[in-house]
């Protein structure tokens, strides 16, 4: 965790940030791409059994390990220009589109009615279902730009509906159809104000669970510290942020009150002073405060 409390990014065989030494912009069939740098021997559609980023290591590709300021700057792609992207890309990297799992086949859309962007999943990489078939996880070095800046406007549409329910305010149905919810959000005549707030809870809640898929933790041996094992790119590392963001998440810690991990939902602890879990609360400090109190008086 980093001084915020919020999770970091660690480097590991399971995925992570790489970024390339360079990339470009170049149109296909009239469509902006971004172009990756990968090893002249590779085909142009590497499966995931290709994919060496020792191969690419030697190219000039960079783990990162910060995503500090990832979902501000992902956000902001919602209405970016191609070179906008491309500015992105060469500080966070590429999306890593599974192009082998990836549809815009309506007929084939998830539940939530939006086309299906899959994402390399290295941890288990062969997958699919009955309608698409069981293959492996491919990529090609060359992305669509239009991917980066849908997925952003999902995150941002997200992070609209999340403040409207928060503020109690209406949201845009724009919002709604930008995940997949249009024509959806149908209620019981009966049902109150609260009862709708709850389900159109579920539904968003429902949706940034299904962008998080393959993102899992670790403990760094080295300091013990809470980090990030997420799959390859900075995508589910940017809806992570986002999921802290709508849950207030600041990070884990011990109760000093208790002794049980929770999560804290407040500001992180002033350092050098107790932290109490909301069980304990105020409660806890105040027996902390009699506990220092008497090991004062037995000690003076």
């Amino acid at each position: 965790m980093d001084d915020e409390g919020r999770l970091a990014s660690p480097v590991g065989a399971r995925g992570g940030i790489w970024v390339p030494p360079d990339a470009k912009l170049d149109f296909v069939e009239g469509k902006p791409y971004i172009f990756y740098p990968v090893p002249k021997n590779w085909p142009s559609t590497i499966s995931i059994q290709q994919l060496n980023f020792e191969e690419l290591k030697k190219l000039g590709w960079t783990y990162k390990e910060s995503t500090d300021k990832l979902l501000d700057d992902f956000v902001k792609l919602a209405n970016a220009t191609p070179n906008r992207v491309l500015k992105f890309v060469k500080k966070w990297g590429p999306l890593w589109v599974c192009v082998s799992h990836s549809t815009h086949n309506p007929d084939l859309a998830g539940m939530m009615g939006v086309e299906i962007v899959s994402f390399i999943h290295p941890l288990g990489p062969l997958h699919g279902d009955a309608a698409l078939g069981f293959s492996w996880c491919s990529w090609v070095p060359a992305e669509d730009v239009s991917n980066f800046v849908k997925e952003a406007k999902r995150a941002k549409a997200a992070l609209s509906i999340y403040t409207c329910l928060k503020l109690e305010k209406e949201e845009d149905p724009t919002d709604w159809a930008t995940l997949g919810f249009s024509g959806k959000l149908k209620f019981a005549d009966t049902a109150s104000a609260e009862e709708k707030k709850f389900i159109k809870k579920m539904f968003l809640c429902g949706f940034v669970e299904s962008r998080l898929s393959e993102v899992g933790f670790s403990i760094d041996p080295q300091d013990l510290k809470l980090q990030i094992v997420s799959d390859l790119g900075f995508i589910r590392a940017a809806w992570l942020q986002l999921a802290q963001a709508m849950t207030a998440m600041r990070g884990i810690y011990v109760c000093d009150g208790c002794g049980d991990v929770y999560v804290r939902a407040l500001k992180k602890p002033a350092e050098g002073k107790f932290n109490f879990c909301p069980q304990c609360g105020k409660k806890g400090a105040k027996r902390a405060y009699y506990r220092r109190k008497k090991n004062a008086n037995l000690n003076s």
